[in-house]
């Protein structure tokens, strides 16, 4: 199994610091299980996990978990794939 997020990670944080911000109202603590619930049956999986981070992947905060416990984690080395910029000397 290949995870991939995409996104900006910045609105990941926000998300996850909104959730904590709010942590007790009902609905928040039902998504928080949840995704406690998620990331247990992905740990107890009998299936391999290849974490694929690529530039413009959104693992931060609560993705990030999704990448730890993947079996195997993929980044692109060495800038490759990202925009250079041009600047003259």
């Amino acid at each position: 199994m290949l995870l991939r997020t995409e996104g900006d990670p910045n609105a990941v944080l926000a998300v996850d610091r909104t959730l904590d911000r709010h942590r007790r109202h009902w609905l928040v603590r039902e998504i928080l299980l949840l995704q406690k619930r998620v990331l247990k049956r992905l740990d107890l999986t009998a299936r391999t996990f290849f974490a694929l981070i690529e530039p413009g992947s959104a693992f931060a905060g609560s993705l990030l978990e999704l990448a730890l416990a993947a079996d195997r984690s993929y980044m692109l080395a060495g800038g490759e794939g990202r925009p250079r910029s041009r600047s003259r000397r």
